[in-house]
């Protein structure tokens, strides 16, 4: 499978006729502690709910039935999870013009936590392997004035 698109976006759906809508996409989020001062340690950050905009290829021989996960890594490539986030099934239709299989997915994803400020990458996984271009990245700046 090759993704061509995977976005993080305030608001995605899937519209008439297998369209894609994406609004406000996502790639950096500024944060500040409340009562400032120096950063000690890693300190969870509570995600926004926000969506992922996925538009997948791929070939007949690759099969219809995908099984997907979503991995967050951090900087160090290190997983952020203890495990992938199930995406389910995704059931590509073959198309009948004999064209690679196209699928749009949209993702909501609310109450994620990160373990605090750096940068991150969100993979899809394709049965546990990462898929061809399904990595985005999500930078989350502490802009916290120094006291």
């Amino acid at each position: 499978m090759k993704i061509t698109l995977i976005t993080l976006a305030q608001y995605a759906a899937i519209a008439e006729g297998n369209k894609l809508v994406i609004a406000g996409t996502i790639d950096q989020l500024e944060v500040q502690r409340v009562g400032g001062g120096p950063i000690t340690e890693k300190m969870p950050i509570g995600l926004p709910p926000f969506f992922i905009a996925v538009s997948a290829h791929c070939s007949i021989a690759e099969g219809t039935e995908h099984v997907m996960q979503l991995m967050i890594r951090d900087q160090d490539g290190n997983p952020v999870l203890p495990e992938p986030i199930a995406l389910g099934t995704w059931t590509l239709r073959i198309n009948k013009y004999g064209r690679p299989m196209r699928h749009n997915q949209v993702i909501a994803v609310n109450g994620l936590a990160l373990p605090g400020p750096g940068d991150y990458t969100f993979e899809l996984q394709d049965n546990g392997q990462p898929t061809e271009g399904g990595e985005t990245p999500l930078y989350i700046v502490d802009t916290t004035p120094e006291q």
